[in-house]
């Protein structure tokens, strides 16, 4: 009569598949063991993907389980090789002692030993080379993975905007994503903080983008974790190690990058900080309710989600400035499109640059010549010093000191040149597209995507800020160039007599003196 059996077969990775110990290989040779030597197998349990290297495995566990309520009617336990059912030497005498007390008797299929002194000390040979085999290949890939980092390399997987790949040396590391709006939404994070949001309304903003573009929004620790992670600059840390990769690419530049960690180092300290760049209020810091009191903006929650408001804090009751942002930015776009400059202000302008530009460039010209003579009396002083060099009249050491002098004297001189040559370059076309920007503002506007610079341009066109009731703008003081006289040269020309009366809170129509006018 046939002696009833279980298996229990193994595999971790691929590359035991391609060393000829897959599954089916082990189940072959299982069953031929069985038959050859009068075995009847009642069950196979199959552990896939799991490492031998303890004893938490599902497949093993399950095992042992079915061995407890079954072992009177189970006689052995049937294994491809010892590293199979242990490579731990610990874990594997802690599963001979269960099968033991339980009566049931290990057999290995490719390992052959005898229940006596010899076979023992075979079997405990075994179990501890395949411990020593999994400790050796463990080091030999930690000593890989090391050596991987030392050079430059992430064999890990790959952070959230870059993907596994190889490098230009064909070695395994880690590339820029091939989706290049994910790659730059990622990137925002870093730049919207710089410029003054908060990590809250930072990450918000890159997960609307992040939603239009189909990617999956990031989770606020998966935020933090990606924005103080130096491998998006290229850094590895790894195994006590700090290396600089020279073939990483960055997601951003470092100088942002630092920037944001000295931002949040501070904010850490002082808790959340008043952001007053944020993109999502342009208007924040110049906007003044119809009492002259600075409005400040906020996103309180209501029943269907949040509200973004510019309001005063000192206004109550009926007078309370509370005005819904959205409809804020319109009003404000409806009134800078009123504001341009006239043409014929503009062809003053350029008149009066081409009166000046005259004597610009004669004064430029005489300077050049001034430097040009410099240039020839530096070269004759080169000479003079070389040949008294040759005929030993001056020391090396004195020589040296002069000719890196006339060096430097030079190299100041021809970048000096260099700059008067290109001052005036272009200065037509430069003064024609300012003219542009400032007659379309509300374009203007829009094109600048820096935070900070748009609030310091605002800032420059409203310097007494901007007043706002609810339904209409106006400002006390527009910049000179907005407030001169029209149709006089001289008014231009003259300061003093182009100034004109404050207009209150309207913008400056055609009818008034002032240059601001309504299309």
């Amino acid at each position: 009569m046939n002696q009833r059996a279980i298996a229990y077969t193994r595999v971790s990775s691929q590359r035991q598949v391609d060393e000829g110990n897959s599954l089916s290989v082990q189940k072959k040779h299982i069953l031929e063991y069985a038959e050859k030597n009068g075995f009847e197998i009642m069950k196979f349990f199959v552990e896939q993907g799991e490492s031998a290297k303890n004893a938490n495995r599902t497949q093993l566990k399950a095992m042992l389980e079915y061995l407890y309520k079954n072992h009177s009617k189970i006689d052995a336990l049937i294994i491809y090789k010892v590293d199979r059912l242990a490579r731990n030497n610990v874990d594997y005498y802690d599963i001979k002692q269960i099968l033991a007390k339980l009566g049931i008797r290990l057999y290995s299929v490719m390992e052959q030993f005898d229940d006596d002194i010899t076979g023992h000390a075979m079997e405990g040979m075994l179990s501890i080379f395949a411990q020593f085999d999994n400790e050796n290949r463990a080091k030999v890939c930690k000593n890989g993975m090391i050596e991987a980092a030392k050079s430059g390399r992430y064999t890990r997987p790959a952070p959230r905007g870059y993907k596994n790949g190889r490098d230009a040396n064909n070695k395994p590391n880690i590339l820029l994503s091939d989706n290049t709006e994910l790659v730059n939404a990622l990137a925002a994070s870093w730049k919207l903080i710089d410029h003054g949001l908060s990590c809250a309304d930072a990450r918000k903003q890159v997960n609307d983008r992040l939603k239009e573009i189909g990617e999956r929004p990031i989770t606020k620790q998966t935020f933090s974790n990606m924005i103080h992670n130096e491998i998006y600059i290229g850094i590895i840390h790894a195994f006590g190690l700090t290396i600089d990769s020279p073939t990483i690419p960055h997601l951003i530049d470092r100088d942002t990058f630092y920037r944001v960690q000295t931002i949040l180092s501070k904010e850490k300290k002082r808790g959340n900080r008043y952001s007053k760049y944020n993109p999502l209020y342009p208007l924040r810091g110049i906007l003044f309710c119809k009492h002259g009191h600075r409005m400040t903006a906020s996103s309180p929650k209501g029943r269907n989600g949040h509200y973004p408001k510019y309001c005063c804090q000192k206004c109550r009751g009926k007078d309370a400035a509370n005005y819904d942002v959205d409809t804020t930015h319109i009003k404000f776009d409806e009134y800078i499109e009123n504001i341009t400059l006239d043409q014929d202000i503009k062809d003053a302008l350029m008149e009066a640059f081409k009166v000046n530009i005259d004597t610009v460039e004669r004064n430029t010209k005489t300077t050049m010549d001034k430097l040009k003579k410099q240039l020839e009396k530096i070269q004759t002083n080169r000479e003079i010093l070389t040949e008294k060099l040759i005929n030993g009249t001056i020391p090396d050491a004195s020589a040296r000191k002069m000719f890196d002098k006339y060096d430097k004297d030079e190299l100041d001189i021809k970048s000096e040149l260099l700059e008067l040559r290109t001052h005036n370059d272009d200065a037509e076309e430069l003064l024609e597209l300012g003219f542009d920007k400032l007659t379309n503002l509300k374009q203007t506007l829009e094109d600048i995507k820096e935070p900070e610079v748009r609030f310091r341009f605002q800032k420059w066109l409203f310097p007494v800020g901007l007043t706002y009731d609810g339904k209409k703008f106006g400002t006390a003081q527009m910049p000179l160039i907005y407030r001169l006289k029209k149709n006089t040269l001289a008014g231009i020309l003259t300061q003093k007599s182009s100034l004109v009366a404050p207009t209150g809170l309207e913008p400056v129509t055609q009818g008034s003196s002032g240059l601001c006018s309504t299309n």
